[in-house]
């Protein structure tokens, strides 16, 4: 494709211009215009006749009008099926790109929950997965090119198993198979392989996701080459080159039946013939957008454009989660101040703020904080716990509750003897405490059972059954707490999973979107 920039110097550029051929095929029409005059200022009496019948039929009944007419509408209709075929040419290139990109991020991103068990699986399911898509990208531009020498870049195609490039290579030259379709199969293989040996870690809803972008990728290749495959109507193709031949003859004769001079005789027969038949070279050149000419889709900017974007998949710094810093604005006002530009002393970002002259600075001074952050966190956790000095306030306050029960509920004979309910104290808490007389030290107990009423703090309630397993009554109540919360943790992932789903379509239709505005 022509890369050009608008103006008067444009006209200039013959690189990728139909001008030079249809100058070539204007001259006939020209020579043909020098030729008459000349006869007619040679020999009056054999073109006088013929001059006055041009002048007085051809005037009045408007067939030159009417004949010139037709053929620009033919010609204009061409030309907009050749616009619409190119449009929808790029745009197909690009969504097949978007898409199979797409499904390539997803497992990328699948295959991080098991990067920690299982490195080498997933590196090695990440490899054969970038050279797999890279090299069914460069087949499906091969295939839409069709031409037989062209070949595309791919990544690495050599560091697949022998078996693979094997079979890839009898696929044509053998079985007369689809490349591009065999390739696809092969990454749904894998896919579902990696699925089932733990690589992918991801709930088989959100996993469909990835077959259907692999499959829209497909069908928006057989939707290029259905533009391939299907040429534009020989009968009106037919019929516009022959009203075009016939535009070429009969203008230089009308044109010299009205001018005499020789320099506006050439220029009326020039403009209109030469208009017309660039028009029909333009409408030739754009209604087939693929192939190497150069007014066509630029097919090796696309296949460099999805290796870069896959090699950017693979990248070792690609797996770095995002987050914010404990510096970073979370006031709803001041956010909308940063975009609004007012009201904030929050630097103000733009998209290219990451390409600024002083964004090493910013990001220097941005390392910087997060290190001082860093460094106070640790000094914090390191700081040691002042055990409180014996007569203090804070040794001889009781131990906080943190699971309130019925005490029926966690021992019938207790609370029978002591009539009420009963709090079961952590030994954390408990061991901050003094020991009653008696009972056992506190910081060797799991739990306290203490009667809400008519007994101390720390002391057993009088009658009270002395509790022999505290641990195996703590274990029985936390087993009822985490069996519901199990219960709404099962709810949830079930609507997480849902939403999951749309977020991933919601992702890849803007990708899409992205993609066909670059178009």
């Amino acid at each position: 494709m022509i890369e050009y920039t608008d103006g008067p110097l444009m006209i200039l550029q013959w690189h990728g211009s139909v001008f030079p051929w249809a100058f070539l095929l204007t001259l006939p029409s020209i020579c043909i215009t020098v030729i008459l005059l000349a006869m007619g200022k040679e020999f009056p009496e054999l073109t006088g006749p013929m001059q006055n019948i041009i002048k007085e039929d051809f005037s009045k009944s408007h067939i030159w009008t009417a004949m010139t007419a037709g053929l620009s509408l033919m010609i204009a209709f061409r030309t907009r099926q050749a616009l619409q075929r190119f449009w929808e040419g790029t745009s197909l290139l690009h969504q097949m790109r978007g898409e199979w990109f797409d499904s390539v991020s997803c497992l990328i991103a699948f295959s991080k929950g098991a990067k920690a068990k299982k490195p080498d699986e997933v590196q090695q399911f990440r490899q054969t997965l970038v050279r797999l898509t890279s090299m069914m990208h460069g087949s499906a531009l091969d295939e839409i090119c069709g031409n037989d020498t062209a070949a595309q870049i791919v990544i690495d195609l050599w560091g697949l198993d022998s078996g693979t490039i094997s079979f890839l290579r009898d696929c044509s030259d053998v079985y007369g198979f689809n490349k591009v379709e065999a390739l696809q199969h092969m990454i749904q293989n894998l896919v579902t392989i990696n699925h089932e040996n733990g690589v992918l870690t991801i709930p088989p809803p959100i996993l469909s996701r990835v077959y259907q972008t692999l499959s829209r990728g497909l069908v928006n290749l057989l939707n290029a080459k259905k533009i391939r495959n299907t040429k534009f109507p020989f009968p009106w193709a037919q019929m516009i080159s022959l009203l075009l031949v016939a535009h070429c003859l009969v203008t230089p004769v009308i044109v010299c039946a009205a001018v005499k001079q020789y320099a506006w005789a050439i220029l009326i027969t020039f403009i209109p013939v030469f208009g017309m038949i660039s028009l029909n070279i333009v409408s030739s050149e754009l209604e087939m957008p693929f192939g190497d000419d150069d007014n066509d889709l630029p097919l090796a900017y696309f296949q460099e454009q999805m290796n870069r974007g896959l090699l950017l998949l693979i990248c070792d710094r690609t797996d770095h989660v995002a987050s914010t810093t404990d510096l970073a604005a979370t006031d709803f006002n001041t956010l909308l101040g940063t975009v609004n530009g007012i009201g904030t002393d929050v630097k103000r970002s733009t998209s290219r703020a990451l390409h600024d002259a002083d964004f090493e600075v910013e990001l220097l001074q941005k390392q910087q904080q997060q290190l001082q952050q860093q460094e106070i966190k640790e000094s914090k956790a390191e700081e040691p716990f002042e055990r409180p000095q014996a007569g203090s306030h804070l040794e001889s306050a009781p131990p906080a509750a943190v699971v309130q029960t019925p005490l029926a509920q966690l021992d019938p004979s207790a609370a029978s003897s002591s009539g009420g309910d009963a709090k079961v104290l952590p030994a954390s808490g408990a061991a901050q405490g003094p020991s009653a007389a008696g009972a056992p030290p506190a910081d060797k107990l799991a739990a306290q059972v203490v009667a809400p009423s008519g007994a101390a703090q720390g002391t057993p309630a009088a009658g009270a059954a002395p509790v022999d397993k505290p641990a195996a009554l703590t274990e029985s109540a936390l087993l009822t707490l985490l069996g519901q919360q199990l219960e709404k943790h099962t709810a949830a992932l079930e609507r997480n999973t849902k939403i999951m789903t749309s977020f991933y379509q919601v992702m890849s239709e803007g990708a899409l979107t992205l993609a066909e505005m670059k178009g």
